[in-house]
């Protein structure tokens, strides 16, 4: 047995689903009185196969809680209490811990599939089907990312292309009305010179 596990009587059976109620044992020594006696707890424990009746004296293992009341697991029967009828064996830690990964393998496999942009990266490295699965998701998403910035550089050429032709358009434009501009100066200039020659002549000075 080893040092976390507890050896305990199944007091209660069959009132919840797959859980029984173990009363164990544990000695507490006063060190006023100085005496030992026996302070007895009761713990829910886990029985995944609903082979234990009340009277079984087993082994429980503690685990991740798995409801609001319930830490512990039944690893073993160590004394079957005779009922007459067939009895099968507990789930072992082993069992249960190798049972737990395949759902927890599964449950990520499900939001993999559900998200898996925001599950990808997280769950890399990963051993096993979903570090394959998501070695996968990774090769592809890098694919897929290599092709959208392609096609991103593409666009940004063509999106440059069009603004350097604008940018081009938009100088000539500029060059065009400057030109006009200082034709139009340069023919009032004309005009106010003739119109000044004629009043000289029309008032007798010598142009």
């Amino acid at each position: 047995m080893g040092i976390m596990e507890k050896v305990g009587v199944v007091v209660a059976a069959g009132r919840m689903a797959k859980t029984v109620t173990v009363r164990v044992a544990e000695p507490v020594k006063d060190t006023h009185l100085r005496k030992t006696f026996t302070r007895y707890s009761n713990h829910l424990a886990h029985d995944e196969r609903t082979v234990c009746t009340p009277g079984d004296i087993v082994t429980i293992h503690p685990i991740p809680r798995t409801s609001s009341t319930k830490r512990h697991t039944i690893t073993s029967i160590q004394s079957a209490f005779h009922t007459g009828a067939p009895r099968g064996t507990p789930e072992s830690l082993p069992e249960y811990k190798s049972r737990k990964e395949l759902a927890y393998e599964k449950r990520m496999l499900v939001k993999l599939k559900q998200n898996p942009g925001k599950y990808m990266f997280k769950y890399k490295g990963t051993p096993g089907e979903v570090g394959k699965v998501v070695k996968e998701m990774i090769e592809v998403w890098k694919k897929e990312k290599a092709v959208r910035v392609a096609e991103k550089e593409k666009v940004d050429k063509v999106e440059e292309a069009k603004r350097e032709e604008r940018r081009a358009k938009r100088k000539e434009e500029r060059w065009a009305k400057k030109k006009e501009k200082d034709e139009m100066a340069a023919k009032e200039k004309g005009v106010e010179g003739r119109v000044l020659e004629e009043r000289k002549v029309d008032h007798g000075v010598a142009v």
